[in-house]
Formats: structure tokens, C-alpha cells, sequence
């Protein structure tokens, strides 16, 4: 029988959820997991869930037009406390 449209695919849903649930039962032994791995191999693992945990940043150019770029650039030079 075909599903009715917007519904949800039933076997998507559990095969989901048994990932769900395998990765935190997983997550309880991962400390351990990890102790036991040698410097190298743990930083790898690490540096490999990283992208999971923080968002990439996005490379930005900025580019300056003629009327944008500075005529004149000003420094003052303020003595300090100790002299």
C-alpha cells in the first residue's frame, strides 16, 4: 500500500532511531574508548568530530574601492603613566 504524501517512510524513521540509540550507547564507553588510544590516533578522532561539534568558518574577501581607501592615516603617540 503506498504511503499517503507528506507522510513519513516508517523504515527511515526506525532505521534512524536504531542509529540514534546505538551512537548513545556508544557515547557512555567513548571516554574510556579514547584513553586507550595513543596520542596520535586520539587527536586524529578528535580532529575528525570536530567538524560535528563546531561550524566551519566561511573564507570572506573584502575588497576596497577608491572612494573606501583612506586619503590620510593619523597616529598619536600618547606618553605613558611611568614616564
Amino acid at each position: 500500500m503506498p504511503r499517503h504524501q507528506g507522510s513519513k517512510n516508517k523504515i527511515t524513521t526506525e532505521i534512524k532511531q536504531r542509529i540514534l540509540d546505538a551512537l548513545n550507547d556508544s557515547l557512555d564507553n567513548l571516554e574510556a574508548d579514547l584513553s586507550q588510544l595513543s596520542n596520535k590516533d586520539r587527536l586524529e578522532i578528535i580532529c575528525k568530530l570536530l567538524p560535528y561539534l563546531i561550524p566551519r568558518l566561511r573564507e570572506t574577501d573584502i575588497a576596497f574601492s577608491d572612494i573606501e581607501t583612506p586619503n590620510e592615516i593619523r597616529v598619536n603617540i600618547i606618553k605613558s603613566i611611568d614616564e
